[in-house]
C-alpha cells in the first residue's frame, strides 16, 4: 500500500508543480504505464493492486471527507504553530 501510494505521488510529481489529492487518486485509479514499470508490474495488475488503496484517500476528495484536502496548501499556513 505504501508503495503504490508513494508511487502514485511521485509519478503526479513529476508532471505537476503542486501535486493535489485529486491527482494522486487518479493515478492510483489509472495509473501510468511509468507507475506500472517502477512497480514491475503491469498497469491492469497495478490497477488491481491500487483499486482498495485508492478509497480511502477518495473519501477526502469526493466523499463524506470531501472539503478539508483537494486543494494545493495554503501558502502563509504556519504549519509549526499551535492548533
Amino acid at each position: 500500500m505504501e508503495g503504490a501510494c508513494a508511487e502514485a505521488l511521485r509519478e503526479v510529481s513529476s508532471h505537476y508543480p503542486e501535486p493535489t489529492l485529486p491527482l494522486v487518486v487518479d493515478e492510483l485509479l489509472e495509473p501510468s504505464g511509468g507507475a506500472a514499470s517502477a512497480m514491475h508490474t503491469t498497469q491492469s495488475g497495478l490497477v488491481n493492486l491500487n483499486r482498495e488503496v485508492a478509497f480511502a484517500p477518495r473519501r477526502l476528495v469526493e466523499g463524506d471527507l470531501a472539503g478539508m484536502f483537494e486543494g494545493p496548501t495554503t501558502l502563509d499556513i504556519d504549519l509549526t504553530g499551535r492548533s
